[in-house]
């Protein structure tokens, strides 16, 4: 696992004495013509990589609700992959056209967006705010 190699020797030229309790992760896949292999790096173990086994590669990195990864490998003479990010649903709302109608800019906003992603008829979804006093 060349690339995996390459980015554990990165991690082991730094010094990582104050991340013991810190969260973050790496999770690295290693692409290959046949198939993808991952390791975790925690932070916690000075990003020392535990193995998450294979998998066959069909082009798909990650999946989400809300996006997903592809990858190819391309022909540039050198290992080389190009990447395609797939937002799935993608909701804006237009935040003068809010301050138009009066209504405040809020956490929810996001709860409709999720509900619309999640499929619900956004004409049954009651969202409870309160409007601020006219002045």
């Amino acid at each position: 696992m060349a690339f995996v190699h390459v980015v554990e020797g990165k991690q082991r030229g730094r010094t990582w004495n104050l991340v013991e309790g810190y969260p973050f992760v790496l999770t690295v896949h290693e692409v290959g013509a046949e198939r993808i292999e991952s390791v975790r790096m925690p932070a916690r173990s000075a990003f020392a990589p535990e193995p998450l086994g294979a998998r066959p590669f069909d082009g798909s990195l990650h999946e989400a609700p809300d996006c997903s990864v592809h990858t190819a490998i391309l022909d540039h003479r050198i290992p080389c992959l190009g990447f395609a990010l797939t937002e799935h649903t993608r909701l804006n709302v237009r935040p003068e056209r809010l301050a138009e109608i009066g209504i405040p800019a809020g956490r929810w906003l996001n709860q409709l967006k999720q509900a619309v992603r999640d499929g619900q008829d956004p004409c049954s979804i009651i969202i409870r705010f309160r409007l601020a006093e006219a002045s």
